[in-house]
């Protein structure tokens, strides 16, 4: 089950974020006002009682929409949890009329750059700036709906 992240959750998202995006610094007080910020939402991927994994989208102007950040806990990989997060996010990006995704993926992270590029991600370019000092790739998804294809 996917379902928006809310107050309660920010303890168990500090955990996931500290493993993939530490250089964030994102604690607890940082992730609630992330949650509360218009334009801005996070949702969790629920497997029993625990959070499994994450995906944070921003809707730009533009009809660009950003996937800020997905992550699914080590020990849940490899069941699928990635993809369905994946795909939640940009189903969301398209229910507020986003016509581009975007990301930003670190240029050695060949297990993410294989999940984008599965769902139709392209690299369009390399970042101004590093991460961790590594170079980091911008990949990007053209959003289509239903709708778009029956015009």
């Amino acid at each position: 089950m996917i379902e928006e992240a809310s107050e309660t959750d920010c303890e168990e998202l500090e955990r996931l974020i500290a493993q993939e995006f530490a250089y964030k610094g994102l604690d607890r007080q940082k992730i609630s006002m992330r949650i509360q910020t218009p334009g801005i939402m996070v949702f969790k991927k629920i497997v029993g009682k625990k959070i499994a994994g994450f995906v944070e989208i921003e809707i730009t102007e533009g009809g660009i929409g950003m996937i800020n950040a997905i992550s699914v806990s080590r020990k849940m990989r490899n069941k699928g949890y990635g993809k369905e997060l994946l795909r939640h996010a940009l189903g969301r990006l398209a229910d507020n009329e986003c016509k581009t995704a975007r990301l930003l993926v670190k240029k050695n992270n060949s297990a993410a750059k294989k999940l984008y590029q599965d769902h139709g991600f392209w690299h369009s370019a390399v970042h101004t700036k590093k991460i961790d000092g590594e170079e980091i790739e911008v990949w990007e998804k053209e959003i289509t709906t239903e709708h778009d294809y029956l015009n």
